[in-house]
């Protein structure tokens, strides 16, 4: 009869499944997500791939699924079903066979306390009261089972626990044993699971010691991000004289790059040429060395060579050529200026020295031939 009725079940057959329920007794609910269910043809094993909300294909083909599972969920009028619309002859040589988890559902009847299958009287098939760590004393459940567990009718109590205080150093911790078989010695997930069974007839009997299972985790090592060799630092110079209103802005300014206090590099700025007044001129300093020899970062400062005492770029211009003339800097051709000028004041109330511009007599000494060089 069953190699008969393999035979005939050919594409376009289907099959409902309805969920267990009894009203005010129990209620088994559909667990509605693909990693919880899968279906094996002739041997392999296929998982479910979602195609919508509550619709789920296995064995994918060129132009659909070959097994194709619609869930309906109930209304409270209506019942908790599925379908399985089968798209492809079934035979004897694979046959195929679908696995799927149903779940009582669960109440939380108090603070820490819930129970699972309602019944009639106002209980609960099952119940679970879980006790917080307090002190020393450890965190533990008690699992609470008001009806006969049959062999033929076995019941499971799936949790989940979470370590609090995993390891922060590299490496892999405890060795994995889902059903504790293996009797390894550490990362417990339970230090202990004690079941006190009681008969028919309400005897207690011995307490059965359930294997402690254990788990295993890596903590890979942390990556360092490797640092640049060498990076571009930014320059911006930003101008607060009203858009240059006294006509006192120069041309361009120099910006020196100090590593360590020490001065490595120097960057002229400018206007633009767009032929508009920039309040802000922008440089960079390229490829500058992140670290020194010694492996340390390098810490990079910026200073400006100004212009003194607020000259027009025309007077500078002036000032630098006659310094030159001189042989003199800048600032020494300034302070020489100043100085010649404050002196003919106290002398007659003058401002400028008739020998000012007098040019300077040079005197070279004759190197003697018999004079011995060093």
């Amino acid at each position: 009869m069953k190699d008969q009725l393999i035979q005939v079940v050919d594409a376009g057959s289907y099959v409902e499944d309805y969920m267990g329920y009894v009203e005010g007794d129990y209620d088994f609910d559909f667990v509605n997500d693909p990693a919880a269910m899968s279906l094996s043809v002739g041997g392999h094993v296929y998982t479910a791939q979602k195609i919508e909300d509550n619709r789920y294909g296995f064995k994918e083909t060129g132009s659909g699924y070959a097994f194709d599972l619609t869930y309906e969920k109930g209304n409270g009028t209506t019942e908790e079903y599925f379908i399985l619309k089968i798209n492809e002859a079934v035979t004897k040589d694979n046959p195929v066979k679908l696995s799927y988890t149903v779940e009582l559902e669960k109440v939380k009847v108090g603070e820490n306390h819930y129970g699972f299958g309602s019944l009639k009287d106002g209980g609960y098939r099952f119940e679970l009261i879980y006790t917080p760590e307090s002190g020393s004393a450890q965190d533990f459940f008690t699992w609470k089972i008001n009806e006969p567990v049959r062999v033929t009718y076995p019941v499971q109590l799936t949790y989940s626990v979470k370590l609090t205080n995993p390891q922060t150093d590299s490496g892999t911790y405890g060795q994995y044993d889902a059903d504790g078989s293996e009797g390894c010695k550490n990362l417990y997930t339970n230090n202990k699971a004690v079941l006190t069974p009681v008969d028919s007839m309400g005897n207690v009997q011995d307490p059965q010691y359930f294997p402690k299972p254990t788990v295993s985790y890596t903590v890979d090592k942390p990556v360092v991000p490797t640092e640049p060799e060498t990076m571009d630092i930014e320059i911006k110079k930003v101008w607060k004289d009203d858009s240059d209103s006294d006509g006192r802005r120069p041309e361009k300014i120099t910006v020196f790059l100090y590593a360590d206090g020490r001065r490595v590099d120097s960057i002229v700025l400018t206007d633009d040429d767009d032929g508009k007044m920039d309040n802000t001129w922008y440089g960079v300093f390229t490829d500058m060395d992140v670290f020194d020899k010694d492996g340390d970062r390098i810490k990079y400062t910026v200073g400006e060579k100004r212009v003194p005492l607020r000259l027009s770029p025309r007077l500078y211009n002036a000032i630098a050529a006659w310094a030159e003339d001189d042989f003199r800097s800048v600032n020494s051709q300034i302070e020489y200026l100043l100085t010649a000028c404050v002196k003919q004041r106290r002398k007659n109330g003058g401002y400028v020295p008739e020998d000012l511009d007098k040019p300077l007599e040079l005197t070279f000494l004759k190197e003697d031939p018999q004079q011995d060089p060093k």
